[in-house]
């Protein structure tokens, strides 16, 4: 039996109250995953510049099909995996 297992890594976007909120939290606006599966496979990192498609688009917390921005992020863990 093979057994598929999808690790990811979440970011979420929040936005800080503003001067007139200080006693109110951030706000949730959007979230996005980056799958660590890759990295775990190859033993190499995800950079953005050697890697263009590896731009994340956030996805809005209240509207699961509108996309809010888009992100560039480089992963670095595969020091990290080899000890």
């Amino acid at each position: 039996m093979l057994l598929y297992v999808c690790v990811r890594l979440r970011f979420t976007l929040v936005s800080e109250p503003t001067d007139e909120e200080d006693d109110e939290d951030c706000v949730e606006i959007g979230y996005a995953y980056v799958s660590l599966n890759e990295i775990l496979q190859t033993g190499r990192d995800l950079i953005c510049a050697e890697i263009p498609s590896q731009q994340l688009t956030f996805l809005s917390s209240s509207s699961f099909c509108s996309s809010v921005c888009h992100l560039s992020v480089d992963v670095v863990l595969s020091v990290s995996f080899s000890r």
